[in-house]
């Protein structure tokens, strides 16, 4: 019976839709071993990690139309199994790990878990502007300006102050130096879309009051104040990639941060040498002022040619001048 499961299971995966995500795990008893993590590290091979010492059994990669093969590069049981494809996904694109791993003690576990396809070419990403306060059709956003060209595919937004959704990953999408990309964080207008290659070949361009022609827009579908002024964003390569910039906000109250996760992800920015000079609280941006139509900007226009990678590059915007998908207005001080 379980065999006849598992086989329905995995071959239905075969008209899985790439467009929502799916983590389907089945077999064994209560001693099977645990997937913790999927992390490609090539265009053609992938790290698995499990709770215990596993075999793989048999392991594909299932893409919309196809499947091909994946095999591991050891044969005894390990932690850590690395699996190289025959053909993996094009940067930035999902696809479906499909597996059966077996441990010392005859358990099994089957498996079928998205992934998104190695990028080798990272559009390296510099936040820029940020906007925690909403009043629809305004909504939070995140703004980045592209310091060399690119592609977006698999960068991830760690937004560490949001439990229910603390990660955003980007399609694929070819970017160049100079352009200015948007995340705006929820979706509350009609005719919005994300600015891919594939749509702006078509000639679609995003609708949203906030879009910019021709900064690249890309729309989450959160509520219930996703970004608030106490936050730490991070913006990772890939996922379980290198930091490459980071911003730390605080309201003036604060004297500590709220939670372990912000704390932590503070902890991360300063280590990875993106935010300084201290990961406290106290070190943070300041974000009391702000507002929907003042947000808070990278200073383009001071005399400074450093970036200094904390507090002091950053202040609020007159009113009314908030400027997303383009540069940022002559600053005041906070």
């Amino acid at each position: 019976f379980f065999c006849l499961i598992s086989v329905y299971l995995l071959s239905s995966c075969l008209s899985c839709k790439m467009d929502s995500p799916i983590v389907t795990l089945w077999g064994g008893d209560i001693k099977s071993p645990k997937l913790i993590s999927v992390i490609p590290e090539s265009e053609n091979s992938i790290c698995l990690e499990f709770s215990l010492p596993v075999s793989i059994k048999k392991a594909s990669i299932l893409f919309k139309t196809e499947e091909s093969p994946a095999t591991a590069d050891i044969s005894e049981p390990s932690k850590k199994i690395h699996l190289v494809m025959t053909q993996g996904p094009l940067a930035g694109r999902e696809a479906i790990l499909c597996g059966t791993v077996i441990d010392s003690g005859g358990n099994t576990l089957s498996f079928a878990v998205p992934f998104t396809g190695y990028n080798n070419r990272v559009a390296r990403l510099q936040i820029h502007e940020l906007r925690p306060a909403y009043t629809k059709p305004k909504v939070e956003f995140i703004e980045f300006l592209v310091l060399s060209d690119g592609n977006l595919g698999g960068v991830e937004i760690c937004n560490a102050g949001n439990i229910a959704s603390p990660v955003w990953t980007f399609p694929a999408c070819e970017v160049l130096e100079g352009d200015f990309v948007v995340y705006h964080l929820r979706s509350v207008e009609e005719n919005l879309v994300n600015e891919t290659d594939e749509v702006l070949a078509q000639g679609i361009e995003s609708a949203g009051i906030d879009a910019r022609s021709p900064a690249r827009d890309f729309w989450d579908v959160q509520s219930k104040a996703p970004l608030k002024k106490t936050a730490v964003i991070l913006v990772r390569e890939r996922t379980g990639g290198k930091i490459m910039d980071a911003l730390l906000l605080s309201e003036s109250e604060k004297t500590a941060w709220p939670s372990d996760e912000l704390s932590i992800a503070a902890e991360e920015a300063v280590s990875a040498g993106v935010w300084g000079p201290t990961a406290l609280v106290t070190d943070a941006c300041c974000s009391t002022g702000s507002t929907v139509t003042r947000t808070i900007g990278r200073d383009s226009f001071s005399n400074k040619k450093i970036n200094t990678n904390s507090a002091s590059d950053w202040q609020i915007c007159p009113t009314s001048k908030a400027s997303p998908g383009t540069d940022n207005h002559p600053h005041t001080a906070l």
